[in-house]
């Protein structure tokens, strides 16, 4: 759909990263003016930051964002699962960015690792990461601005949507990324996704119990497990 640059303004010398949208397919354009318009609502310490947006000389549409230096959770997960505190350091940062966008009426739909960055830095507690951000917000759902897309494939991704998302319910609270955040947590933890796409695919009602206890090893302690366990509990309540 479009690619990220590096880039540095001319007068300040400002690193940026710039999304660049290469379709012109109206949905797409939808989205990618929905998620600049959203991010541009954001100041917070979580979620990426917005810079500006607009359109280039050819027409093209493109998103200035905060340049990170890090890797997305989806790269740390190819090497090595993580250990409780980073877990716990990971799952707080998101926690927060979702509240903020939560308290605006704003579900994201979308959480997963390639969607959270980390964000190189020198905090002990967090390894080698100094705090973690939540990207993309191209299919979040505005609450009362805008119905949930029903036309085409569910927004979102298989394996990390909520029951209820799956569903393609006509209303979706905050519990759906609390759902997300449940998967990433376990997935964190345990280094593979609590189910993959297969089972999602054959068995709805098996793929979203909750995986049993025994996979997450026996360093994770009783009272995260019974956390992740009702986080990802079939029932939005």
């Amino acid at each position: 759909m479009g690619e990220v640059f590096e880039a540095r303004y001319l007068d300040s010398g400002q690193r940026v990263a710039v999304k660049v949208l290469h379709t012109r397919q109206a949905d797409q354009l939808v989205q990618f003016e929905r998620e600049a318009r959203l991010l541009a609502e954001f100041d917070h310490p979580n979620i990426v930051r917005y810079v500006e947006h607009s359109v280039t000389p050819l027409g093209q549409p493109y998103l200035v964002m905060e340049w990170l230096d890090g890797e997305d959770l989806a790269t740390r997960l190819r090497t090595r699962p993580l250990t409780v505190p980073e877990t716990l350091a990971i799952g707080r940062d998101i926690a927060e960015a979702m509240s903020a966008a939560h308290a605006r009426g704003i579900v994201h739909r979308d959480l997963k690792p390639s969607n959270v960055f980390l964000v190189r830095g020198a905090l002990l507690a967090r390894g080698e990461f100094s705090q973690s951000k939540v990207l993309d917000f191209g299919i979040a759902w505005l609450s009362a601005r805008t119905p949930v897309t029903q036309v085409g494939a569910t927004p979102g991704t298989v394996g990390y949507m909520a029951p209820e998302q799956a569903r393609r319910e006509a209303v979706l609270t905050p519990a759906a990324d609390v759902f997300s955040l449940g998967r990433l947590l376990f997935e964190g933890l345990t280094g593979r996704p609590a189910f993959d796409g297969e089972a999602m695919g054959t068995d709805r009602r098996v793929a979203h119990a909750p995986p049993p206890r025994s996979q997450l090893g026996g360093q994770v302690p009783t009272e995260l497990w019974a956390l992740i366990e009702q986080m990802l509990g079939h029932e939005p309540a």
